[in-house]
């Protein structure tokens, strides 16, 4: 059957439970929220507006930048899950891109070096809400998109920079609905 072939074909979804409502508020120093954003970022009108997150693998993350006007992506591979290394993968993701004007995150300890990464790229941070993954859906969507390549508990140290590169390449490619 051709049902069987969808993405998501045989998956179950998750029921989330009760969380804490201050996770992650306290853990960033100097957090902008979402609130602050200006209007023109939430029109998708203009390019420059990214959002970025953390693909989890074994050992491995990779660092996932998706820009909200043309859904173009970039990922960069990190070892450590520290503030530093993320950040590192920041600065060098958004220096490959010249029309960099805002970046909303969301609220991981990992993004909690944001200050080092606006200093140097000049660019916004924003804070999406704790537990509101809804307010950076691109992302999440591509992620979710990049998950089709690489699945949960895929070992991303063994991929090649080239493999990640031509992954990301076909993500970009692929149409998505407007």
């Amino acid at each position: 059957m051709l049902y069987t072939r969808l993405p998501r074909f045989g998956k179950k979804r998750w029921k989330g439970g009760k969380r804490h409502r201050k996770a992650g508020v306290a853990i960033i120093p100097n957090r902008v929220d979402i609130s602050s954003r200006p209007e023109v970022v939430e029109q998708r009108s203009r390019l420059g507006d990214w959002e970025g997150d953390l693909v989890h693998g074994v050992n491995v993350r990779l660092v996932t930048l998706v820009d909200r006007r043309s859904c173009f992506t970039l990922a960069e591979r990190v070892n450590r899950k520290s503030k530093e290394a993320v950040a590192d993968a920041l600065i060098h993701l958004l220096g490959k891109v010249h029309s960099a004007l805002t970046v909303t995150l969301d609220n991981g300890g990992e993004f909690a070096d944001h200050a080092r990464v606006s200093n140097k790229t000049g660019e916004i941070i924003y804070f999406a809400r704790p537990y509101a993954s809804w307010q950076r859906g691109t992302n999440e969507n591509t992620n979710g998109r990049l998950r089709r390549f690489w699945p949960k508990r895929f070992d991303l140290a063994t991929l090649s920079e080239q493999e990640i590169e031509d992954g990301v390449f076909v993500v970009n490619l692929t149409p998505r609905k407007w």
